[in-house]
């Protein structure tokens, strides 16, 4: 039986790095999934970029977060970017941002539950059928 597959996107991931409110719903729903039998936590090629991005901004700060970064990554399956997750982004008739649809089509190809912390893409999701692991307001 092959285990239940939890997408994290980028509002979730970098709030949990960057202990923002929030992290703490994200810190449970991790544990939550992590003691489930094969429980596995997946995400986009997006994550990767869009956190070391943040991780470069954050160190103009003074503040060097990019090893806690790529040992987090470490810790998720990072999924490509085929061109089945372009059309099936391209396909998504709500307004969303352009990374979040890719993370959705990403979600949607996968079958996974979705954690995220941006509301926009949590109602989007959810009229698209995709289980949220966080409930939205």
């Amino acid at each position: 039986m092959v285990g239940k597959l939890l997408y994290i996107d980028s509002s979730a991931f970098l709030r949990r790095i960057l202990r923002h409110e929030g992290s703490a719903l994200v810190d449970a729903a991790l544990v939550r999934h992590s003691t489930a039998p094969g429980g596995r936590v997946v995400s986009s090629r997006l994550l990767a970029l869009e956190s070391r991005g943040v991780a470069v901004r954050v160190k103009q700060n003074g503040n060097d977060i990019s090893a806690t970064v790529a040992a987090n990554l470490d810790t998720i399956d990072i999924l490509p970017l085929t061109e089945d997750v372009w059309t099936r982004a391209s396909a998504i008739e709500q307004h969303i941002k352009t990374l979040d649809a890719l993370h959705l089509a990403t979600c949607l190809i996968v079958g996974a539950d979705l954690l995220t912390l941006d509301k926009n893409m949590a109602l989007v999701a959810s009229s698209l059928g995709l289980s949220l692991a966080l409930p939205s307001d």
